[in-house]
Formats: structure tokens, C-alpha cells, sequence
């Protein structure tokens, strides 16, 4: 849910058999007919792997990573298919600790970074905005309606998303040499590179919710300033460094290039076969890449989510959020701000998700209410919940995307089913 994009048309050329196993999709999991009051019974770990490798052949994945942790206790992590495809290659498997482009889950770590800033009295949610910014932003139809943090955080700033202009900042290869400040900057200040008059929606800031990665990107901005010191370095320090997410980082610099995925683009054949094309061929339509570091992308935009992680790294976040802010010593948030995180605000998204400050609330199989969120970016997709009533922490990350948002959808089914087995 980071971004959408336009179809890409006939760029993809290379065709790959998914996966070979001798599980055929019949085995695939369904639960058993019971009309007794008795438990229903729990799948194998055949029949688990069966149900992910069936998502996988339907919706087109080259690799995928799962992983859940109950009552703080890893009891599931596995991970399918390819990191790497030819091209660029060498073709290379999905691995526990192969790291891949976040896209929209890590939305939640800004909002932690911002509320660790609220605890210490720095900033308040209903603040204007424009007190902590060198220039004002306001909605020209509503000059008078302050914009506050709360607003930003809860897609309700009325800040609209011009999607030309973020199809024309990604870049390959390295970290973007778009600064977050130059990005900001040049999206709201009249003149700037990527001013619109038309910025912003209609409706009276504060009465209905606009999904905007923009607004995530002031927040961002904002932070820095409060902080005084570069957004990705903030949550280096304050955040990652204390939930161990030791691999975990926004910049293509700081990470291991030997574990990077790949991102694909994906699309269904006349010929009933998926067929796939690195992100960079498939959105951007630059030549095939001749390394996995050709192939990675860089945003200017981190706050809105560039993180690059394993699911393994980043269920630690939501660990965190399931012991009320705090994980193996380290205290990261006060209770009262992982409860703020997951009170519904009184907004829906278009698919009935509940918002809360940040955090979406989902229904799972049996209708209990699970927080998280999921996302998608150009070749990936990600969905991460968990479940405060039975303790449970589901994450699946996938190197794989189409401007559709039905794999995002899948890897959402995917977590409610890993949420049901282990609850």
C-alpha cells in the first residue's frame, strides 16, 4: 500500500516455473467439515507448507518469507522459492535472513519514532504541523484548518498523492541522491520541483481519510527537526538498534548486498504461466540489470516506508508492540502509546480496515480484530499482525508486485490463516 502504478505493459519477458515440489495443490490446506462443538483441527506442517506454496503458484511469487512468533517464542519460520531470478542472477533461494524492501509496514516505525517523541513532552498529536516546520503547509481550500500530527498519522491531513511524481524520483542501482528534506521541500513549497497547486483534496482536514504516503513524508520531516538529526539515523538509533534489528536499514549502503532480494514484476501469460521481470525492467523500463545491486531501488522518502528487512527482523517490531513496548530489555514505547497505536480513530480504509494511529485493525478468520498493516512497492509486497488476545505475531514478505493490489490481498489472507493456526 506504499504507492500504485500504471501497467507496465509488455516489458516482461522472462518465464519461470515457481516452484517444484512434490506437494501438489490438492493437498492444500481446508479446514475439516465439524459440526461438533470440538476444536477444529490444526493443520500439519505438510499441510502449511502446502496452503503458502498454493499462494504462491496462484498469485505469482518467486519467493516468499513467513514467520510467527507466539507467546514471544518463534514457531514458524520458513521461507519458499527465490531470492534471485535470471536475470540478473545467479538464481538464488529465499533465505530466513534475505532482506527485502519493506514498502508500507514500516509506516510503523515512524509512528513509534514519533510517539517516543510525544513521551517526552516534544511534541503533541493535535499540534499544528507548521510549528515545526521552516513553511507552512495548509489546504488552500480550508487556509484556517491547522494540519496536526494526528491528521498526518491517520491519513486524514487531506494531503493528496500526485503519482506521476513519485513514478519519477525512484532510482537503481544506489540510495537515491534525492535528500528526504529536497523531496519535501520541493512537494510544498510554491516553485518547488515538485510543487502541485492541487496538492491537497477537497474535504476539511480532519473529516475523512485519504491514504498518503506524503503525509507520512512531512511527519518524517518533521521528526528530524525535532530531533535534530537525519530521520534514518534517528531510527537506526532509537529503534533499531534496541529491538536487534541488527540488518535491518533504509540505506542500500548499510546492508549485506549478498543477502538482497530481488523485487519482480509479475503477470499472468496467454500461455496460463507467470512470467517475470526485475522491478526495474518492469516499472521503470531501464535494460536488465547485470548485478542484484543494479536492481535494487532507492527512494527519497523513508518515512513512508524504505526500510530494508527480513520478516524474521521485523517481527521483532510487532513483538515489541505485543509486550507493551518493550522487548528483551529494551523499552521502546510506554504501554499507553501501544494502546493509543491500536484504538480505532473512528476511520476505515476501503477494504473495512479499522485505523487506528498508523496501525490498521483487520478481521482474522474468526472475526477477532488484529493490528498491523500490509503494503506493496514496486516488485514487493508485504503483511504484518498481530493478535493482542492470543499473542501471536504473523509476517510474510514477498519479492513480487503488480499495480493491482491483489498480492498485497493474498499475503493479508496469508497472515490471517498463519494467525489461525497458532492462535
Amino acid at each position: 500500500m506504499r504507492r500504485r502504478y500504471r501497467v507496465w505493459g509488455d516489458a516482461l519477458h522472462l518465464a519461470y516455473a515457481l516452484v517444484t515440489v512434490a506437494v501438489t495443490s490438492a493437498t492444500a490446506y481446508a479446514a475439516p467439515q465439524n459440526d461438533t462443538l470440538s476444536a477444529p483441527r490444526v493443520p500439519s506442517d505438510r499441510e502449511k507448507s502446502s496452503f503458502i506454496l498454493e499462494t504462491m503458484r496462484g498469485g505469482g511469487i518467486p519467493g516468499l518469507q513467513t514467520v510467527v512468533i507466539k507467546n514471544g517464542k518463534v514457531v514458524w519460520h520458513h521461507s519458499y522459492g527465490y531470492s534471485v531470478l535470471a536475470p540478473p542472477g545467479p538464481r538464488k533461494s529465499m533465505r530466513d535472513d534475505s532482506l527485502l524492501f519493506s514498502a508500507s509496514v514500516a509506516k510503523m516505525i515512524t509512528v513509534t519514532a514519533v510517539m517516543q517523541q510525544v513521551e517526552k513532552g516534544r511534541i503533541s498529536l493535535d499540534d499544528d504541523i507548521n510549528k515545526y516546520l521552516p513553511f507552512a503547509i495548509r489546504n488552500p481550500k480550508w487556509p484556517d484548518v491547522p494540519i496536526t500530527w494526528r491528521m498526518l498519522l491517520t491519513h486524514t491531513s487531506s494531503i493528496d498523492v500526485d503519482q506521476s511524481v513519485e513514478d519519477s524520483v525512484y532510482f537503481y542501482g544506489d540510495d537515491n541522491p534525492i535528500t528526504l528534506e529536497e523531496y519535501v521541500e520541493g512537494m510544498f513549497i510554491p516553485g518547488g520541483r515538485y510543487f502541485r497547486a492541487d496538492s491537497f483534496r477537497a474535504g476539511r482536514p480532519g473529516t475523512e481519510r485519504i491514504y498518503s504516503d506524503n503525509a507520512f513524508d512531512v511527519v518524517g520531516y518533521a521528526l528530524a527537526r525535532v530531533v535534530k538529526q537525519p530521520f534514518a539515523e534517528y531510527v537506526h538509533d532509537a529503534i533499531l538498534v534496541p529491538l536487534q534489528m541488527k540488518e535491518s536499514a533504509y540505506s542500500l549502503r548499510k546492508i549485506p548486498a549478498d543477502k538482497l532480494s530481488v523485487g519482480y514484476g509479475r503477470t499472468l501469460g496467454v500461455d496460463g504461466k507467470w512470467h517475470f521481470a526485475s522491478a526495474r525492467v518492469a516499472y521503470a523500463h531501464l535494460p536488465d540489470g547485470r548485478t542484484v545491486m543494479d536492481d535494487q531501488m532507492g527512494i527519497p522518502d523513508p518515512p513512508s516506508g524504505g526500510l530494508f528487512t527480513s520478516a524474521t527482523q521485523f517481527a521483532r517490531l510487532l513483538l515489541m508492540f505485543l509486550n507493551h513496548g518493550a522487548l528483551d530489555g529494551a523499552k521502546v514505547l510506554e504501554p499507553s502509546s501501544v494502546d493509543l497505536l491500536t484504538t480505532h480513530t473512528g476511520y476505515f480504509s476501503i477494504f473495512g480496515y479499522q485505523q487506528g494511529l498508523a496501525l490498521m485493525g483487520a478481521r482474522d478468520l474468526d472475526d477477532h480484530l488484529v493490528w498491523g498493516h500490509d503494503g506493496q512497492d514496486r516488485g514487493y509486497c508485504t503483511a504484518a499482525y498481530f493478535d493482542r488476545a492470543s499473542g501471536v505475531v504473523v509476517v510474510a514478505f514477498a519479492n513480487a508486485n503488480r499495480d493491482d493490489e491483489l498480492l498485497s490481498r493474498r499475503l493479508v489472507d496469508l497472515d490471517m490463516h498463519m494467525l489461525d493456526w497458532f492462535k
